[in-house]
């Protein structure tokens, strides 16, 4: 049960960085990139006056965001594991497209610039794209541990 729960984690981790990985490129490559981590900082910032403090320097929130979005990435995809090799196949590439429908929907319902994400049509399908493409890594990553039957490498082996 542990190899699997493990392996959840390490496909969870892997969606995360693809997400991650592909965003940091892009924003580099095209004006039409969305900003997740813009949107990421916005969020923390608000949290954080939300209690009273001050927020930190923009330079920390970057720092402080990336780490969150890759931590709740990680759970996020994680989830869609935790179901087993079966429903992984499925579920990983749907909650990876329902995260980038919320990417695109829920930021201005949420008080966020909007824009950082449906600035142009590429940037939604982009925005769209990260989440998917990181739904598939993660089961991707998740099946070839469990060497696409439900056991992990070390169960062989015993």
């Amino acid at each position: 049960m542990a190899g699997k729960f493990v392996a959840a984690l390490i496909g969870g981790a892997a969606g995360a960085v693809t997400v991650t990985g592909l965003h940091q490129i892009l924003k580099r490559v095209t004006p039409h990139a969305p900003r997740m981590d813009n949107l990421a900082k916005q969020g923390l910032r608000k949290a954080i006056q939300a209690t009273g403090s001050t927020p930190p320097s923009d330079d920390k929130l970057q720092w402080t965001s990336l780490a969150g979005d890759l931590a709740a990435n990680t759970a996020y995809y994680s989830v869609s594991l935790a179901f087993g090799p079966g429903p992984a196949k499925w579920l990983g590439p749907l909650l990876g497209a329902g995260a980038g429908v919320g990417s695109v929907a829920l930021p201005g319902p949420l008080g966020l610039n909007a824009g950082e994400t449906n600035r142009t049509e590429t940037t939604k399908i982009l925005a769209f794209g990260l989440y998917l493409a990181g739904g598939i890594a993660a089961t991707a990553t998740y099946r070839a541990i469990l060497n696409g039957d439900g056991n992990t490498a070390t169960d062989q082996l015993s």
